[in-house]
């Protein structure tokens, strides 16, 4: 069996009816074994008079899941608002329609504030896919995001990048928008895993996984699983590929860099998650705090303060504080955001850094000078943006100081 049909049949051993038949008679029993009934039987697309039927006794919310799987499985459209305003619905009955190409997983292979990523299998290409979808969808800035994303995401070619397959735009119900739904490359749960996920312990036991990592004793005997020297150093390259890359076609900043968004994969790094590149478009993005707060620099918490590179390797060096430190934060007392980002906003990194002796503990083990790993920190957390590096050249030539022995 290939590897496909093991995806395939592990993720999704029911076709689209089927799940949709589940659904339906776990929430109206009664009426939608009737309704669905005439369906499976006729083994056609619903009529106008059996839809109607069908939406006559469900719920908003039901009626909002029960037409996304419709559409997936590419049995019914919905007709743009007709001259009252109204949304009217019709069958395909008769109109030569091409076969259902994507089965979605209830599995997600991911979730922000906006959104969510599903896992997916791909019946033409016969492969993995992730779906991502933005949760909010009456949320017109929201969608047009997804979008901005997708595209900006597929404009940038490189090998460090999350590939973009596909944008497909469903016509909602209710209201009324075409909502985005973006078909990505699909990092293997057995063999791939997000930065994040091979801290916590929870990744998949490969020999790339465990040549990567190893358990640092610090601070009273407490245990941190850590990145080596040579792949926390292979890592930060590649990212800082991707942000070389987008600052040099278009001044164009990620901003979300966080363990959860870089995977490891068999093939190296990859990045995901374009999602605030493209909600920094909009001319409020700085009235606002989007993103994750254990990773902002000072001026990205300030409202209406100018970003620029040095905010985006700000961010970069605490992923790399995390990447050698374990689960450690400086600014971090607590796990409350609120916390962290007054602890950012006051920031001092002669005390925050090196508050619990773990950067001295992880030179020690590896043979790292210490003190150069201590002024790299120093320097490119600083809480003033001039001061700090403003080139990826400049921060790379720092990097490479602090990691050589």
């Amino acid at each position: 069996m290939s590897r496909a049909e093991q995806i395939q049949q592990e993720f999704f051993p029911d076709t689209i009816q089927s799940a949709m038949l589940r659904f339906l008679t776990q929430s109206y029993p009664e009426k939608s074994k009737k309704a669905l009934g005439e369906f499976l039987k006729e083994s056609s697309p619903l009529t106008n008079e059996e839809i109607d039927t069908l939406l006559s006794n469900l719920s908003p919310k039901i009626i909002r899941d029960l037409f996304v799987l419709l559409k997936k499985a590419n049995l019914v459209v919905i007709e743009e608002k007709n001259d009252t305003g109204d949304s009217t619905v019709r069958s395909e009955v008769g109109e030569k329609k091409e076969p259902a190409r994507y089965l979605l997983s209830e599995k997600t292979a991911g979730s922000g504030g906006v959104g969510a990523v599903y896992f997916a299998y791909d019946l033409k290409m016969k492969r993995l896919v992730a779906i991502k979808n933005n949760t909010d969808t009456f949320s017109l800035p929201h969608l047009e995001a997804l979008e901005i994303e997708a595209k900006q995401q597929s404009a940038t070619h490189n090998s460090n990048i999350i590939t973009v397959y596909d944008l497909l735009k469903i016509p909602d119900f209710l209201s009324g928008n075409r909502i985005p739904y973006m078909v990505m490359e699909c990092m293997d749960p057995e063999t791939s895993a997000t930065l994040q996920d091979i801290l916590s312990g929870s990744s998949p036991d490969t020999d790339e996984i465990r040549n990567s990592t190893f358990e640092l004793n610090h601070s009273q005997n407490t245990m941190s699983r850590v990145f080596t020297p040579e792949a926390a150093l292979t890592i930060m390259y590649d990212i800082l590929e991707v942000v070389d890359l987008l600052y040099k076609n278009g001044k164009r900043l990620h901003l979300d860099w966080k363990p959860e968004n870089v995977f490891l994969t068999p093939e190296g790094t990859k990045v995901a998650d374009f999602g605030l590149l493209a909600m920094s478009q909009h001319s409020n993005f700085q009235d606002n705090l989007f993103g994750s707060p254990r990773y902002m620099a000072p001026e990205r918490i300030r409202p209406n303060e100018p970003i620029n590179l040095a905010t985006e390797l700000y961010s970069l060096s605490l992923l790399l504080y995390t990447l050698i430190c374990g689960s450690n934060h400086p600014y971090a007392e607590g796990h409350h955001p609120r916390a962290v980002l007054i602890a950012i906003l006051t920031n001092k990194p002669d005390q925050h850094i090196e508050r619990k002796g773990i950067v001295k503990a992880y030179a020690e083990k590896t043979g790292l000078n210490y003190e150069k790993l201590l002024n790299f920190f120093k320097i490119t957390l600083n809480p003033i943006n001039e001061q700090r590096p403003q080139t990826v050249e400049e921060y790379q030539d720092l990097l490479e100081n602090a990691f050589s022995h």
